[in-house]
């Protein structure tokens, strides 16, 4: 995983500190369907389902992409099944340049507890 420095980041006026920043290959198995259109692999992540990537693995979770081999290990996975029917089925790995950006700002007004 790439990271940027971290850095403070001020829009309109507003300081964001720490800001945490970088890019990184995702990946999404894919079949082809019968209508000629590439489709995602149905799956599942977390204890039930695939595991992911220690790098990564948070943003990956969230937007439902997943690392190098787990979407190979997906996509063969689900054409050794298909052909274990005696269905041919043509898939893929589409890649993903996903790029992330984390930051947070003090609320001036969002006092939680006056004091203690």
């Amino acid at each position: 995983m790439k990271k940027e420095n971290i850095s403070k980041d001020v829009v309109k006026g507003i300081e964001y500190c720490p800001v945490q920043g970088g890019q990184f290959p995702a990946y999404l198995p894919e079949y082809l369907e019968i209508d000629g259109k590439w489709k995602p692999i149905p799956t599942m992540h977390g204890a039930q389902g695939v595991p992911l990537p220690l790098m990564g693995r948070g943003i990956l979770d969230a937007i439902g992409l997943f690392g190098y081999a787990q979407a190979h290990a997906l996509a063969w996975q689900f054409k050794a099944q298909h052909e274990a029917q005696g269905i041919d089925t043509d898939v893929r790995v589409a890649v993903y340049e996903l790029h992330f950006e984390i930051k947070a700002r003090r609320l001036e007004n969002g006092h939680i507890l006056e004091s203690l």
